[in-house]
């Protein structure tokens, strides 16, 4: 692994193929390490957050997705948009600390059929080491930009908005 200079450089090559992380969705803090086939970092503590009304997570959200922007990382060819379009399994073997550090490792599968398609497996440790939990087998999909998402799908330039997002209030 060698050790990646600056995770706001990481932040902006994902902007820069169509992912924009806003300050509240960068999970990932220093030190992170990238090697040809993988990736690791820790989890930033302040964003894991519990849900409202006294319910519990076993794993946050936040905690997932900072997993899934490090599989981004770990891809060697990091200039197209990659989405997750599924996964083998997921299995926690404990609770996440509430204290100490967050560990996430991501390794991109050698025998992935399609460079397009390629298979991660993502880790996340305990600072000691111990998976916490993991997920094999998430597929990414390369899109070429946002914009192909909508090609053929005749969905109008003034409805993409509403058609990812529904706002409430």
């Amino acid at each position: 692994f060698t050790e990646v200079q600056s995770l706001a450089a990481i932040y902006q090559q994902f902007a820069q193929v169509g992912i924009s992380y806003g300050p509240s969705f960068r999970m990932m803090e220093p030190p992170c390490f990238k090697s040809g086939q993988g990736a690791l970092a820790q989890v930033n503590r302040d964003f894991q957050v519990a849900p409202a009304g006294g319910a519990s997570f076993l794993i946050s959200p936040i905690v997932v997705d900072a997993g899934l922007q490090l599989a981004g990382l770990s891809l060697a060819e990091t200039n197209r948009c990659y989405l997750p379009v599924g996964a083998q399994r997921f299995r926690q073997y404990q609770p996440l600390p509430t204290t100490g550090k967050i560990w996430i490792w991501a390794q991109q599968h050698s025998n992935a059929t399609s460079p397009t398609q390629p298979q991660i497996d993502i880790r996340w440790l305990s600072d000691k080491g111990n998976v916490l939990a993991k997920l094999e087998g998430l597929t990414l999909t390369a899109v070429n930009s946002r914009e192909s998402l909508f090609e053929g799908a005749g969905i109008d330039s003034s409805e993409r908005y509403q058609w990812l997002h529904q706002v409430q209030w």
